[in-house]
């Protein structure tokens, strides 16, 4: 076996370079070489997985009872830099000072007789939060409620320690139960429905517990940096506006990981992360520069109320400052909003009344006569009023397909005299129509992301849009010149309305807010 020892594929012994970066392959140690370096400590039993920093393995602790523990052994390459040894001692003292029952324990953590070193972890049974979405797709509100509230307790136990997790992601948010419940349980089907009642913890079936994993590895990564090449910094799709701006692990506090938190809340309930993008630095951009899209429009139809998608969008504020000031505070938001769900209604139940039976049988078989007369009635003027209505509706036929746009269309206006129709349109634009021909009258290009509301004024001579750029745009209907730029919202603008003389804009914000905009005499 070889691996390539920038990007850490390994590969077959004929293979001499690595097909991705063209780099000269080296023998991998095997494992029989690294359990002989931890053979007084540990006795390996089987890989669970790799990455650029090393080998997970199921170990048992010889010292303790061969209790089983989950071993990360990190790639010998690191014993070259005195450095990345040192914060590797730091870190992993560090991180094993958290004592809390959502984050996972660190049973010990040093060097083998070889000088590898490692960190030997509480050895979980159950599934990572990435396998749960991958299998099962975006979930329940409640069910996400609970697993963030469970999260944040972990991660306030942290960085209550002054200790940052840098690296928030499915993967690194394990779900497992309680040793009440059995060790190695299945993960219990879909629960929690979105219509669940207030209480909706009772919905939930036994005890799910969530850990919080790998502490302190991203601040690990960035030290190896220099010595592993082609190590990416964190998880580009799940990182901080703060980490994505280039500032360093040791300037990043809590909000760093309320933020990627929030992506990790907003995937598990779109079933999809805010920002795609296909490379890193395209990721970077986005979680500089672009609003996260609403819900409605990455899962059109997603029945999650108002107030949560609310919830989430103020985690994933670019301004640190305007976030929750804790992982419990976000947590308990969102909880608070997920409990107004509506509480199905129960149904009545009538007691029978168990005196004066002869006279209760004669009264019902009155009532049984009266109802099958009142039936005739309703089902005979039925038939006339759907025979008349069917006579005097106006048959409604589709008379065209407008096609001219490559993506999601998200609102439509008719002007005021019903000759024109302007179209918002994912690719930040807006498009005019002339109704009577179909034909494409102009595209009116100036927002800088997508354009999710449009309004005609009364005259039909100014058209009104909203966009995900927190904007509203004014625009000459006549020659497609843009008037004026409003701007006040913190978050996308998703309605826009004129007032009957014309005079006055409401928009509509994600930012939970209705702002007014009269024009002066």
């Amino acid at each position: 076996m070889k691996i390539c020892p920038t990007c850490q594929q390994t590969y077959s012994d004929e293979v001499e370079f690595c097909p991705r970066d063209g780099a000269r392959l080296a023998a991998a140690e095997t494992e029989a070489q690294l359990a002989a370096g931890l053979s007084r400590r540990f006795r390996l039993v089987r890989r669970l997985g790799a990455g650029g920093m090393g080998t997970v393995f199921l170990a048992e602790q010889i010292a303790v009872g061969n209790r089983p523990v989950a071993l990360k052994v990190l790639n010998r390459k690191l014993l070259d830099d005195p450095e990345f040894l040192l914060r590797f001692q730091n870190e992993a003292g560090s991180t094993g000072r958290i004592h809390h029952a959502n984050v996972v324990t660190i049973h010990e953590s040093g060097q083998g007789d070889d000088g590898t070193p490692y960190i030997a972890m509480e050895y979980l049974e159950g599934e990572s939060l990435r396998q749960v979405l991958q299998h099962r797709g975006a979930l329940p509100v409640g069910e996400v409620a609970e697993i963030l509230q469970q999260a944040a307790r972990g991660l306030s136990a942290a960085h209550k320690l002054g200790i940052i997790h840098r690296d928030l992601k499915p993967d690194n948010i394990f779900l497992t139960r309680g040793d009440e419940v059995g060790e190695g349980s299945a993960l219990p089907p879909p629960v929690a429905p979105v219509s669940a009642p207030a209480d909706w913890r009772s919905a939930l079936p036994a005890p799910v517990l969530v850990k919080v994993v790998d502490f302190g590895i991203a601040k690990l990564r960035e030290s190896a940096t220099h010595t592993l090449t082609g190590t990416v910094l964190g998880t580009p799709a799940y990182m901080s506006a703060e980490q994505a701006s280039g500032m360093r692990s040791d300037e990043l506090d809590a909000r760093s990981d309320i933020y990627s938190l929030g992506v990790v809340v907003y995937e598990m309930l779109t079933g999809r992360v805010p920002f795609q993008s296909d490379t890193p630095v395209g990721y970077l951009r986005k979680h500089l520069q672009d609003a996260p899209p609403p819900f409605r429009a990455v899962a059109p139809g997603l029945p999650v109320p108002p107030a949560v998608e609310a919830v989430v969008m103020k985690a994933l504020t670019k301004d640190r400052n305007q976030r929750y000031p804790s992982a419990l505070d976000f947590a308990r938001e969102l909880t608070s909003a997920a409990q107004v769900l509506p509480r199905a209604e129960a149904p009545m139940t009538l007691s029978p009344t168990q005196t004066n039976r002869g006279g209760a049988d004669r009264t019902r078989r009155r009532a049984r006569a009266l109802l099958a007369i009142l039936a005739s009635v309703i089902i005979l003027g039925g038939t006339v009023g759907y025979i008349l209505w069917r006579q005097t509706r106006p048959d409604i036929a589709l008379v065209r397909t407008q096609a001219g746009h490559t993506d999601y269309v998200w609102s439509v206006a008719f002007s005021p005299d019903g000759r024109t129709l302007a179209s918002g349109y994912y690719d930040k634009t807006i498009k005019l129509w002339e109704v009577a021909t179909g034909r494409e009258l102009r595209s009116l290009a100036g927002h800088i992301d997508k354009v999710i509301s449009v309004a005609f004024s009364p005259d039909g001579r100014t058209l009104a849009s909203g966009s995900i750029d927190e904007t509203i745009r004014l625009w000459e209907v006549a020659t497609g010149r843009e008037v004026r730029t409003l701007r006040g919202h913190t978050n996308g603008v998703n309605s826009v309305a004129f007032s009957p003389d014309g005079r006055t804009l409401a928009s509509g914000g994600i930012d939970k807010t209705i702002k007014l905009w009269r024009w002066q005499e």
